[in-house]
């Protein structure tokens, strides 16, 4: 009798631990939903511009501001490279915040809503990693 009521108390205390696990498994996400940076500039895009084709994900690198310089040498065009202010952005922010650079292509209007041009190019987007707030967008 007693190594039965033993093993029923072991079989409820094993269910109250898996509903549990169960029940932190189903609400984390909600609670706590991912913070995609990536994702982040590109839903920014999609909101703030006037796309024909795309936009599209080229890359997505998480770097201090420090080294964004050498980041878009070596991974911008031209033109994209020229529109971002980098002194600005470390002066205004600080040298080692963490950013998420996000690039961008596809087809777009220059002067949404359809007043500009139609361009094929690439926008620049940087996502403040930790807070995942949009510190600025260019094409």
């Amino acid at each position: 009798m007693r190594i039965t009521h033993l093993r029923l108390e072991a079989a409820i205390l094993l269910f109250v631990v898996c509903l549990a696990a169960a029940w932190v498994t189903v609400l984390s996400p909600l609670l706590n939903p991912p913070t995609n940076t990536a994702q982040i500039g590109l839903d920014y895009t999609r909101h703030y511009m006037v796309w024909q084709s795309g936009p599209s994900l080229v890359s997505s690198h998480t770097l201090a501001l420090r080294q964004l310089g050498a980041a878009m040498r070596s991974s911008l065009p031209l033109p994209a490279r020229h529109d971002v202010n980098v002194p600005d952005l470390i002066h205004r922010y600080g040298a080692n915040r963490s950013v998420d650079m996000v690039v961008v292509h596809g087809v777009f209007n220059s002067l949404p809503p359809d007043e500009g041009i139609v361009v094929r190019g690439t926008v620049v987007v940087l996502v403040d990693a930790r807070s995942t707030r949009v510190l600025l967008m260019t094409f």
